[in-house]
């Protein structure tokens, strides 16, 4: 076998492949990410992948081709733990930009449907955003220490578990209406503007802030109720309503005629139909007691807003009684004691 010409320690011709791979690896990334870009650039600028390759930087490149060009060539024992410790770091670095493109790309996209008056939602993005920037840079500056040689992290990692759990108790109820804020923000079981019920109180909720949301309550006070208290209750969310049924009774006196009541079904029926943001659903002769008749009414506001919602309600009432009063129908008995109307009705 002919001589081969060794150069610290390696054959020169591994040196010159470890060479290819490391220059071959980085321009065919940095091509390919410019290609990509350009097409995304045209198409899918909202895509995450077209967030990823914006922030990927030519270090990450250089990594990545240091670690396969690595491969051919034999590095001395004191060398090959540096040459790790950068890849991890260049790599590490990578990700974390990686992550804060992401966390930027979406909340800037979903920031953009918000109203001006929602600071607090946007504030809390940026919180969640910084979270996990800092695990991410936690999990990356580990990794770096654990690959630094002589350094024993076990001990500086117990040491922070420890003040990590000393941090959390002191901070317990903080850091649950902080996660608390986080869960509503992302889990959206109401926004702002949406009528709810809580721990028996009804209101509108007027801001989501990082401790404690507000409601207005009906009655004009305003209820401020912590994040993880307002999770930990059952929360009826009015606005989710498709639509609202409404039921009433309607009691008549046997002095009206039988052909008056004959055409009553069809008079109500164009009543409730006449209203806006209503559905006819029934409308039946149900019970004749001593003294008196009891129709039922059902029929549907489709609208989950709560204000109109009222509006239809009042408007078919007024209409009712427009059409009893032309067609001389007359009401008996205390209507305010018989009148069923339910949830939808009574409640926002």
């Amino acid at each position: 076998m002919e001589n081969q010409e060794i150069l610290w320690g390696n054959p020169v011709h591994s040196w010159l492949a470890a060479l290819f791979i490391l220059l071959g690896t980085t321009l065919l990334l940095a091509f390919l990410r410019s290609f990509c870009l350009k097409r995304l650039e045209r198409n899918a600028k909202d895509s995450p992948f077209f967030w990823l390759l914006r922030s990927t930087h030519w270090t990450a490149y250089l990594a990545f081709g240091l670690w396969l060009g690595s491969g051919f060539i034999q590095l001395p024992p004191k060398v090959s733990p540096c040459l790790r410790l950068i890849v991890i770091l260049f790599l590490g670095i990578q990700a974390t930009r990686w992550v804060s493109a992401l966390l930027e790309g979406y909340f800037t996209k979903h920031d953009k449907d918000l109203p001006g008056d929602e600071q607090g939602q946007r504030i809390s993005h940026r919180v969640i955003a910084t979270l996990v920037k800092v695990i991410v840079w936690i999990i990356v500056a580990l990794l770096a220490l654990e690959n630094i040689p002589d350094l024993q992290v076990s001990s500086l990692i117990t040491g922070l578990g420890i003040g990590g759990i000393a941090v959390s108790l002191a901070a317990q109820k903080v850091i649950a209406d902080l996660l608390s804020s986080i869960t509503i923000r992302l889990d959206k079981p109401f926004v702002v503007g949406d009528s709810i019920r809580v721990s028996g109180f009804i209101g509108k909720v007027s801001s989501i802030g990082l401790r404690s949301t507000r409601i207005q309550s009906l009655s004009g006070e305003e209820l401020i109720f912590s994040n993880s208290d307002l999770l930990s209750t059952p929360i009826q969310n009015f606005n989710r309503m498709p639509e609202r049924r409404i039921q009433v009774t309607v009691p008549l006196d046997y002095s009206n005629s039988p052909a008056s009541l004959e055409k009553l079904p069809d008079l109500v029926r164009q009543a409730v139909e006449s209203t806006p943001n209503t559905r006819f659903h029934s409308f039946y002769l149900i019970e004749l007691a001593d003294l008196r008749m009891r129709y039922h009414l059902v029929y549907y506001i489709t609208t989950g807003d709560w204000e109109t919602a009222q509006i239809a309600q009042n408007a078919v009432n007024c209409a009712l009684l427009a059409c009893f009063a032309s067609e001389g129908i007359h009401l008996t008995g205390n209507p305010a004691a018989d009148q069923a109307v339910y949830l939808s009705q009574a409640e926002p």
